[in-house]
């Protein structure tokens, strides 16, 4: 079963249109290691913490593994590892904006709602230094320039007019690891796009097209595989060498390739799992299944079939390994064979909502009012869901809590996991002071899933309760991890550091009061205070760098140690003053700066002087100069 994004209706699981209101039901689309997931712009998506894939907000699980899914928008932007998040990317692809071997697809999440983005480019080391040119939007096309003083060359002939084409021709556009190549898409289409490749830097050599009606592909790191689904859900690989295609599967809901393109898993819209290995045949894992993880090196493959959790490995004659049975949810997987999984929960009444009220009131009658909210609380009772929570360690399970309501947060790099339990004192109400019997039930309904909060490293439990609701929780190692609580109106709170000894907190200090979002740049705090709207005060391992700072996008480079950002932003005119940090010294770029994106050698592209027609003058600014590339540009395209 599965739901219209749109009304919430049941639908059968091969909708392709809700037939209650029409909305378009979209098919998850794969996300792995080195992806950047392109945004839908009419309907804000969530990825899933777990497997990766693409959930409309609101779930409350993953419609793919069925893992416990952040649902609240800015809390689940500001809960992400925050180390070094990407643009438009999930938390655990920190690696780096990748030139290659990145899926592009057409269902992923619209991150054009999020309140916090943090960028983080990485210039890598010889060889994969990533591609310092520009590739922009004009006259509704695909611009690329060298930046070596040539004209600038028109990639695309008949790119879009769609509004949304900024977001295609970011996420749809890809370098190979040398940066000779560039994967672009043209004649965009409601069916798909179609695919091209060039080299880039030889304009007298005419562009080859791959295929038609493709929704989403990934290139290996060789650029010599592309690996895509089209709109009729056909996996084909693409042989660049040979110029030649081979369809691997029909009807593929689901699919992941290795970077080096040699491995395929993939499932069907029967729920069939299969793989594909060096070119080989389709080998069938099993049917009825839901994929939970593929560890990075693809040696193996965890999935959920009839409540059941399985791992099935790569390795010569293996067989399917059944991990745990009555699986309700899985929270992470890691690489290392560590689980955090949830069984089969159990819903139980709680007494009555007049069990926490205190009746301060008597000689009531039907014409009072608190009359019949008393005799409404006393008939209504609150239920409470909870599950048993497990952590595997790759060879057995341990029980964690019998009580397990809901999770916080998990870490990407090791296992570690924030979540609530059920109890907690809940404090009575006087009956004189409820107003209204359903505003109070959601009260208690609201304290009673809000227990008492538990990390737990490994198997290792402490509490966090002495908190007032921890939340925007960074794992930066297993012995130290952040996060914000007492969070006032403003969402604005203390910063807490936790320092760990064996999984047990031995130690806690406050960073810092009143702090809205932060970030851990090379061991030191970024943090924002006094935040009004999206703008605020920008400090630095304690000192103050900035007044007046755009939230996002911000921008730091761990080879020049620079870090980007706006100050002075006009909501209306949508621009502001671009600056660069470095060195303890702050070097303003330029004013009315509309966008702006750090290539992988530190210099900047930014768009300046936007004209009522939305177009305006490109420049790079490398040093401590600025040199025009190109005027009536749109967008900047943001590929390394």
């Amino acid at each position: 079963m599965i739901y219209c994004p749109q009304c919430n209706k049941p639908l059968e699981e091969d909708s392709r249109f809700c037939d209650a209101c029409g909305c378009p039901i979209p098919h998850t689309a794969p996300v792995s290691e080195a992806i950047i997931p392109p945004p839908m712009p009419e309907t804000a998506q969530v990825f899933c913490p777990n497997c990766g894939t693409p959930n409309y907000a609101g779930e409350s699980y993953c419609q793919n593994c069925g893992t416990p899914l952040l649902t609240n928008t800015v809390e689940s932007t500001r809960e992400t590892d925050s180390s070094a998040v990407l643009s438009g990317i999930p938390a655990k692809e920190k690696k780096g904006l990748p030139r290659i071997g990145f899926l592009i697809g057409g269902a992923a999440a619209a991150l054009i709602t999020l309140v916090i983005i943090l960028i983080a480019v990485f210039s890598g080391k010889k060889g994969n230094d990533g591609k310092v040119a520009a590739l922009y939007l004009k006259e509704d096309e695909i611009y690329y320039s060298a930046l070596k003083n040539k004209e600038p060359l028109q990639v695309t002939s008949r790119f879009t007019e769609d509004g949304y084409r900024s977001y295609y021709a970011s996420y749809y556009t890809a370098y190979s690891e040398d940066g000779k190549l560039l994967f672009y898409p043209d004649k965009l289409e409601s069916g798909g796009f179609k695919l091209y490749y060039r080299n880039i830097d030889n304009p007298k050599k005419d562009p080859i097209k791959i295929d038609s009606d493709i929704d989403e592909f990934q290139v290996n790191e060789a650029a010599t595989l592309v690996t895509y689904l089209k709109d009729n859900g056909d996996l084909v690989q693409y042989n660049l060498k040979k110029d030649d295609k081979d369809k691997l599967a029909s009807e593929v809901e689901w699919w992941r390739v290795s970077e080096d393109g040699k491995i395929i898993f993939f499932r069907n819209d029967d729920n069939d799992l299969y793989v594909i290995k060096n070119g080989g045949d389709k080998e069938k894992l099993d049917s009825k299944s839901r994929v939970v993880h593929v560890n990075s090196d693809f040696s193996c493959i965890y999935y959920r079939k009839d409540e059941n959790l399985y791992k099935r490995s790569l390795s010569k004659n293996a067989e399917k390994e059944k991990i745990a049975s009555d699986v309700s949810a899985v929270l992470r997987v890691y690489d290392t064979g560590e689980i955090y999984y949830l069984e089969t929960g159990t819903t139980t009444s709680r007494g009555s909502y007049m069990d926490y009220v205190d009746e301060d009131m008597t000689g009531l009658t039907s014409w009072d009012t608190a009359f019949w909210i008393r005799e409404t609380l006393s008939e209504d009772s609150p239920s409470l869901t909870v599950s048993s929570l497990y952590y595997f360690d790759g060879k057995k399970a341990t029980l964690l809590t019998d009580e397990y309501i809901d999770y916080k947060t998990t870490s990407y790099d090791y296992a570690a996991v924030a979540f609530y339990t059920a109890g907690g004192k809940i404090e009575k109400t006087k009956l004189s002071e409820i107003e209204s019997s359903w505003d109070f039930e959601t009260m208690i309904d609201k304290q009673l899933k809000s227990g008492e909060m538990f990390l737990a490293v490994g198997a290792t439990l402490s509490s966090l309760d002495e908190y007032e609701n921890p939340t925007s929780f960074t794992f930066e190692d297993e012995k130290t991890v952040y996060f914000i609580h007492d969070e006032d109106d403003d969402s604005q709170g203390d910063l807490v550091k936790l320092t760990l000894n064996g999984g047990l907190i031995k130690k806690d200090e406050t960073v810092q009061s009143d702090v809205y979002s932060y970030w851990i740049l090379d061991g030191k705090v970024l943090y924002f205070t006094d935040v009004k709207g999206y703008t605020g005060d920008m400090y630095l391992g304690g000192k103050r760098i900035a007044y007046d700072v755009k939230l996002y996008p911000i921008d730091y480079s761990e080879d020049t140690k620079a870090l980007s950002f706006y100050t002075d932003w006009d909501d209306r005119d949508e621009c502001g003053t671009l600056n660069i940090y470095k060195g303890g010294k702050i070097t303003k770029i330029a004013d009315e700066v509309a966008d702006y994106f750090v290539l992988p050698d530190g210099s900047i592209l930014f768009l300046n002087d936007v004209s009522s027609r939305g177009e305006g003058t490109l420049y790079r600014f490398k040093g401590s100069r600025s040199t025009k590339i190109d005027d009536d540009v749109t967008e900047i395209i943001h590929v390394s």
